[in-house]
């Protein structure tokens, strides 16, 4: 398996994975979804962290992690609620970088704790309101944005913009958070690419 470009650690369910086998997995240390710490390894570590990253609380940093991998909105609270089980997960082996200066890694599949979401449909529904707040916050601060995708596998660039109604709708829908296969008019949810965001959440911080 190869991972490049911005070669983040959201290896399973954008939680983050042992990478290099320095850990079995955030759970092993004792840290919960919760605490701020267990997103420590979301990313490379050259990477350009998110906006506001580091005084965000851990429900905060779930919704960044998963934004900066482009990811769907209905992963995200399954995501905050699942446990670390035993089952695979991926090692880096080999990285190199070219001339060019893209990095490119190499990763095996090893047995090792992986992130499972949880399958509670009631629990997710009840922690809807909390996840809206805080994504609602982060567009408003131009930290992230969502899109309305035409179909499963369409790119970020094929998303169509929500208006500020929509986007109220959407968040405010427990059905647009609930996981399942991606399909025509699913959301995703990314990292804003344009203007500049605010350094610091101005609230909803969960």
């Amino acid at each position: 398996m190869h991972l490049s470009g911005r070669e983040t650690r959201l290896l399973s369910c954008g939680i983050p994975g042992r990478i290099g086998g320095v850990s079995d997995g955030p759970g092993e240390r004792g840290l919960t979804p919760d605490d701020p710490a267990f997103w420590d390894d979301s990313f490379a570590d050259d990477a350009v962290l998110p906006a506001g990253w580091d005084g965000a609380s851990g429900k905060q940093r779930c919704v960044l992690a998963h934004a900066a991998e482009d990811g769907w909105l209905a992963d995200i609270v399954a995501d905050f609620l699942g446990e670390e089980v035993d089952g695979h997960v991926f090692e880096e082996v080999d990285r190199r970088r070219s001339a060019d200066g893209l990095t490119t890694a190499r990763y095996a599949l090893r047995p090792g704790r992986e992130w499972k979401p949880s399958p509670d449909i009631a629990e997710i529904r009840a922690a809807v309101p909390e996840f809206a707040v805080i994504v609602r916050q982060l567009i408003t601060d131009r930290v992230v944005e969502v899109r309305r995708m035409p179909y499963e596998h369409a790119n970020w660039g094929e998303g169509d913009a929500l208006s500020v109604g929509q986007v109220d709708r959407v968040l405010d829908d427990p059905e647009s958070w609930l996981p399942g296969r991606a399909t025509a008019g699913s959301v995703m949810i990314s990292l804003n690419r344009g203007g500049p965001a605010r350094r610091q959440f101005s609230g909803g911080d969960g």
